[in-house]
């Protein structure tokens, strides 16, 4: 009985090494496994963008023409005046000199015509072509951002639309910076009407405490990065960017598609800057 117990007492310690030694094998195959699935999804991702190049050229985001692949306008829409001041325009509204507003171009022809069909027409693809004019904007302007945030929409206007435009634009903003999209942080707290049909001092009133913060401790101490389609007047953004403020913000950053040509600048920035 005696040298059973010795024997099984001497056994224990090789079992274990055998038992460490098969789990450290296990362990390095799973992390084989798991590199290989990524590389052959990484490389099938690939393969597929590739073939959808080739055989289905992209359209253009104003015209449905064919155009080439990492550009957004087809050629007849490129060579416009409107398409070649696209790029990047830092602005600050004489109105609101707490926000900056980086913009990728003026809210005219070519570019009105696409941010239109992306907004009200139900063409949620645009959002790549678009969101390509935005992650140019940030590299020409070296944003950078510890949050991406999109304005929200209201439920019932969520609901009617299907889609916020701003937060399928976000997406590729927050891929570029390696930000974390937040869609649950700002929120509309009241159904607000149209501000495309209202004047300046109308908007004001119209999105007075029309904004609130969902979760402060998110925002505070973080530079954020604010993400729309359009800066009309400012006055959306500017809302935005107050809640955040005061939910402890350090720097709010609004990033949009395009500005209307006529919107109010403060004479240091008037002249702007297009790349």
């Amino acid at each position: 009985m005696w040298r059973w117990i010795q024997t099984i007492v001497r056994a224990v310690p090789l079992l274990a090494c055998s038992a460490l030694s098969v789990l450290r094998s296990v362990r390095v195959s799973l992390v084989l496994w798991v590199r290989h699935e990524h590389f052959v999804r990484r490389t099938a991702q690939l393969v597929v963008d590739t073939l959808g190049r080739v055989s289905a050229p992209s359209a253009c985001a104003a015209c449905d023409a064919p155009r080439p692949y990492e550009t957004v306008f087809c050629t007849s829409c490129s060579g416009s005046e409107n398409t070649s001041s696209i790029g990047a325009r830092l602005l600050q509204l004489k109105a609101y000199p707490r926000l900056s507003v980086v913009a990728a171009g003026p809210y005219s022809k070519q570019l009105a015509n696409a941010v239109r069909r992306f907004k009200y027409g139900g063409r949620t693809d645009l959002a790549q072509p678009l969101g390509r004019l935005l992650v140019r904007a940030v590299e020409y302007t070296s944003l950078e951002a510890d949050l991406v945030i999109p304005v929200p929409l209201h439920p019932r206007r969520l609901v009617t639309r299907g889609y916020n435009q701003a937060a399928l634009l976000g997406a590729f903003v927050a891929d570029l910076t390696r930000a974390p999209l937040r869609t649950n942080v700002l929120k509309r707290s009241r159904d607000t009407a149209h501000q495309a049909w209202l004047g300046r001092a109308q908007r004001l009133v119209n999105l007075q405490d029309a904004f609130e913060i969902k979760r402060p401790e998110a925002v505070a101490g973080r530079r954020v990065v604010l993400v729309d389609d359009v800066c009309t007047t400012g006055a959306t953004l500017a809302a935005c960017c107050n809640a955040l403020m005061k939910a402890g913000a350090i720097e709010v950053t609004a990033l949009v598609v395009a500005y209307t040509p006529n919107i109010p600048l403060s004479e240091r920035e008037s002249a702007g800057s297009e790349a």
